[in-house]
């Protein structure tokens, strides 16, 4: 967010009039007016800071405090990546404009991964709820609690969450409806069965059943690397998908940000993609539109999770008696120019054999054959 001033921190505390609103957003009365009434569009940095100043202060209009203005406190990393496509920063950005509609009012604690959160330090915080972005240990769940973007699978917590089966079903039917049937899977986990607190690698079998196809072994590759050091892991994956016989036609990313070095590992050995192999991401992030060709991929749709968190947060302050729900958003399809129909068998094999004084027999990408003579010896 952006830091408080002496001067937005005083009209934040005064009384929450436009020109108060105005002045901690620095702009006019007349243009925080105009967006509240919906006559101007929101998409512009300007409009978002106005929407955060609206958001924590409450203002309605006519000077008032909106009738149905929800306090409600996020706690999030407070070493978030300076990364515009970082979940959780897309996540809080789709809060503010939910914020914003909704007509309630944010509070951003910034808290340590690693640290426990208690309802003590909730209750101090003056709101009503909580949403909670990322993954937090929670000791107390008697507080009005909604998890968003999280993998959190604790029974009492609400939750609101992208349904990765579902986005994982899609790029496989995607790829299986062009005529893909050996189908690679690079993860950036170890495929362990034992460790659930990353759903994409227990889902990604059921979406590969789900889809008709067979996710036998040798297709799921998954290897642990630290933030940053996956290259080595890429380079491997690259070879042992390589090796198979029949080989891959198609792979699919656990992520988009391992598609440069993909496609980089893949050109070095002389496969073209899409026509040698498609590629197919997951999470749409900016980079998937930069490479070429552009990267087909999964968007995951932040606004709605976060209006759903928003909601539900908002239903469990009402009826405290709620019973927990646990909501899976379904993801989008993205296609781009990464994915087409596979190579026929005439261009995956090239025969080469001997006859009569030519040393070569080929079959070139036409089906021809392109003959290559022996070089004459010297007397």
């Amino acid at each position: 967010m952006k830091q408080i001033t002496p001067n937005t921190l005083f009209a934040l505390t005064a009384k929450p009039t436009i020109r108060n609103v105005a002045r901690a957003a620095g702009v006019s009365a007349a243009t925080v007016s105009r967006l509240i009434n919906g006559k101007i569009g929101r998409a512009s940095a300007v409009h978002s800071r106005i929407r955060r100043v609206v958001a924590q202060t409450g203002y309605a209009g006519g000077g008032r405090k909106k009738q149905s203005a929800l306090p409600f406190l996020l706690i999030r990393r407070e070493d978030l990546p300076d990364n515009p496509d970082a979940h959780d920063v897309l996540c809080e950005q789709a809060l503010e404009r939910a914020t914003f509609d909704l007509c309630a009012s944010m509070r951003i604690l910034r808290v340590k991964p690693e640290a426990g959160i208690s309802g003590a330090e909730m209750l101090a915080s003056g709101a009503s709820g909580v949403i909670i972005l990322g993954p937090f240990r929670i000791t107390s769940e008697n507080f009005p609690l909604v998890c968003l973007n999280s993998y959190s699978t604790t029974p009492l917590i609400s939750a609101v969450d992208c349904d990765d089966l579902a986005g994982i079903h899609l790029a496989l039917a995607h790829l299986k409806a062009l005529g893909h049937e050996r189908i690679a899977f690079f993860n950036d986990h170890a495929f362990d069965w034992r460790n659930k607190a990353h759903p994409r690698r227990e889902l990604v079998p059921s979406a590969y059943a789900g889809a008709g196809l067979s996710s036998s072994p040798e297709l799921l590759f998954g290897e642990d690397f630290k933030c940053g050091e996956h290259l080595p892991a890429i380079e491997k994956a690259v070879r042992h998908f390589l090796s198979l016989n029949p080989r891959p036609t198609a792979l699919v990313l656990a992520s988009d940000v391992y598609a440069p070095c993909f496609y980089e590992a893949l050109r070095s050995r002389g496969i073209r993609i899409p026509q040698d192999m498609s590629v197919f991401g997951f999470d749409n992030y900016l980079v998937s539109s930069m490479l070429s060709p552009a990267l087909s991929s999964i968007r995951k749709p932040f606004e709605t999770m976060a209006r759903d968190a928003l909601s539900l947060l908002i239903e469990r302050i009402a009826n405290p008696d709620a019973s927990i729900k646990r909501i899976l958003v379904r993801p989008e399809l993205v296609l781009r120019a990464s994915t087409t129909v596979p190579r026929s068998d005439k261009y995956e094999k090239r025969e080469t054999h001997s006859h009569q004084g030519v040393d070569a027999r080929t079959l070139n990408r036409d089906g021809k054959c392109i003959k290559k003579r022996k070089p004459q010896r010297k007397p």
